[in-house]
């Protein structure tokens, strides 16, 4: 098809949850999600569908770049997110010792999926693809709380900051050139942001949380109104850490925020290993979930690995709540709060010990439905940007 040449520069605001699962990312407003994975390819890979329609479509699910950054080690093609599932054994975040701030992964799945997403938003407007786009991105991040300090956060800032990026995307047998540049890129602690999404949710989020305190709320209605001036434990499950954010009337209190390499990715983890082992496989942990999920020669194995693994990690998780409810909050948080994706995978091992916990300790525990819990970082941060935009 032809194309058309350069546009002018466009702003992008970018909310990125870096989670070492998924990449979950609002581009403009627009919320995805897509693997937190890439596989680095070697030569050009043919396309085999002319429907340039099907191709922007698909875009996201089937994306296939070449990045010149100085951020990354290496320049090189790259399919990421889906497409990377599919290719042997993709590169994720190494949940056990990696650091965010410092990997090439959520550099390059950023870049990836804002340059593809935005060449998505164009075609829809104008039914043809540009040669060249450039972009002005403005970022919110975060990390986890654990590998969060001063110096982090501006590594990471500085790694999106300090040079142009240019994304080449290949769409069939075409191909946009997109150079992007940051403005900002502001990185704060993963779960910081969560109450902006908790205190500006939609009802049915609280349905559950009314129906449990029906006596103790006395009538009260539960909106996000509730939550604006209490003390709260937020714990923040996630692949490979659980954040530990402790806020006091909608501050976080930032020498009380913690984290820990806990999470539903390290029940995957050993469960994989259990099974790796078994079977003499070499799946990964992003392999093991999917067979875990669907119907597969493995799975009845899989399941079985994992439901002993997931019980090892909520102990630890309990154990761990406990600790810093008596150490980070004094004793003083009146809400338990607890979400994130892996709140969704450990919930049939951990809620009701939560749940005990909290009821001794005079706590309101606020569990988060699932239709929520993993989007509660990304749209914390989209609900603070517009928060901040509507104060200028």
């Amino acid at each position: 098809m032809e194309q058309t040449q350069v546009l002018d520069m466009l702003a992008i605001n970018v909310e990125a949850d870096l989670g070492n699962s998924n990449l979950k990312i609002f581009v403009n407003n627009e919320y995805v999600t897509v693997p937190n994975v890439f596989k680095r390819v070697h030569g050009a890979i043919e396309s085999y569908e002319p429907d340039i329609d099907k191709n922007v479509m698909n875009l996201l699910d089937e994306l296939y770049v070449h990045i010149t950054s100085c951020a990354i080690e290496r320049d090189g093609s790259f399919l990421v997110g889906e497409r990377a599932m599919k290719k042997g054994r993709p590169k994720g975040m190494n949940i056990d010792y990696g650091k965010k701030h410092a990997e090439d992964l959520p550099i390059i799945s950023v870049l990836s999926v804002v340059a593809a997403k935005v060449i998505q938003q164009i075609y829809k407007e104008k039914k043809t693809l540009p040669k060249v786009l450039s972009l002005n991105v403005d970022l919110i991040t975060a990390i986890p709380a654990s590998q969060h300090t001063p110096d982090t956060a501006k590594m990471l800032s500085n790694r999106f900051q300090e040079k142009e990026h240019v994304v080449i995307v290949y769409i069939g047998g075409e191909k946009v050139t997109v150079q992007i540049e940051f403005s900002r890129a502001r990185v704060t602690k993963e779960g910081a942001t969560s109450l902006f999404a908790m205190i500006d949710g939609e009802q049915d989020m609280y349905k559950e949380f009314q129906n449990l305190y029906q006596e103790k709320l006395k009538g009260i209605e539960v909106t996000g109104e509730y939550f604006t001036n209490k003390k709260i434990l937020h714990v923040d499950i996630g692949d490979g850490t659980t954040e530990y954010i402790y806020t006091i009337n909608q501050k976080p209190v930032l020498g009380n925020c913690t984290g820990e390499r806990q999470g539903i990715g390290h029940a995957l983890e050993k469960a994989c290993k259990l099974l790796n082992k078994k079977r003499d496989t070499n799946y990964n942990r992003h392999q093991f979930a999917q067979i875990v999920l669907h119907d597969n020669k493995d799975q009845e194995d899989a399941q079985g690995f994992l439901y002993e693994t997931r019980y090892e990690e909520s102990e630890s998780i309990i154990e761990s709540v406990e600790e810093k409810y008596n150490e980070e909050t004094a004793g003083q948080a009146e809400i338990i709060a607890v979400y994130g994706g892996g709140s969704i995978g450990l919930r049939a091992e951990f809620y009701n010990k939560i749940l005990k916990f909290c009821d001794k300790r005079n706590i309101l525990l606020f569990y988060v439905p699932e239709k929520y819990a993993i989007t509660m970082n990304p749209l914390g941060m989209n609900k603070l940007r517009k928060a901040m935009d509507s104060k200028k």
